[in-house]
């Protein structure tokens, strides 16, 4: 039987094999969401944001919040002012009483 002898060489070998299994990842991360809402995003590289909450309903509720605040400053400073215009009709009462032109039902009233 003959022999042939080829010349050393250095070159990359590639072998391609089809097989069936399953892959397992090396790390593994649980996610969890703090509030209910669709994820949207995608896994890019280490460090990267992995996923975001779609967040119109935070948002929608931050401004109907911040919206009941201003009626609640318009309420207050309008008892502020039925406030002050007790106080003036009082004082106009109590000086009409003094000069004796009030009667005592108006000072009372």
């Amino acid at each position: 039987m003959s022999v042939v002898v080829d010349a050393a060489r250095v070159e990359t070998v590639e072998q391609w094999r089809k097989v069936t299994g399953e892959l397992k990842a090396v790390q593994r991360a649980l996610l969890a969401a703090e509030e209910d809402g669709l994820v949207v995003g995608e896994v890019r590289e280490q460090g990267d944001v992995v996923a975001r909450l779609r967040d119109t309903r935070a948002r929608l509720e931050v401004e109907r919040l911040i919206a009941e605040a201003g009626v609640k400053d318009a309420e207050v400073h309008e008892r502020e002012q039925d406030a002050e215009k007790a106080r003036r009709d009082y004082q106009r009462m109590e000086e009409l009483n003094q000069r004796t032109s009030g009667t005592v039902l108006e000072l009372e009233g």
